[in-house]
């Protein structure tokens, strides 16, 4: 979908491919993959986030080796009506995140903008 001149959102997933992305984003040339998860809250803040869908091995791979390449990743997680914008760098942590650990990438419907137009910082 393209937002005007300045951001162009296109949905990639695929079965061609087991582990790519949800999303690419494409803001005044630079690009971002989104993988986008829901999960519950459990009971205690430190026991483990309740995925509708965890991360795949195949989706793990494919964002450990864009961020190896030098590429830009994310793994926008929702939880209720939050947000969180997880860097894919910490894919290898994703899947066993407490809701203590995954607080701090909280981010709002602006940040998530930013983080489409690489403005985000965090």
């Amino acid at each position: 979908r393209n937002l005007g001149r300045e951001i162009a959102i296109e949905r990639i997933e695929n079965s061609a491919k087991a582990g790519t992305p949800d999303t690419l984003v494409l803001h005044k040339g630079r690009v971002t993959f989104v993988e986008h998860k829901t999960a519950t809250l459990p009971a205690k803040t430190t026991t483990k986030l309740q995925w509708r869908h965890k991360l795949t091995p195949q989706q793990r791979n494919w964002h450990r080796e864009c961020h190896q390449n030098g590429g830009d990743s994310y793994i926008v997680v929702g939880i209720g009506k939050s947000l969180y914008a997880v860097p894919g760098r910490l894919v290898d942590e994703v899947n066993d995140m407490t809701y203590e650990k995954i607080v701090p990438w909280t981010i709002d419907m602006k940040m998530l903008g930013q983080l489409y137009k690489k403005e985000f910082t965090k």
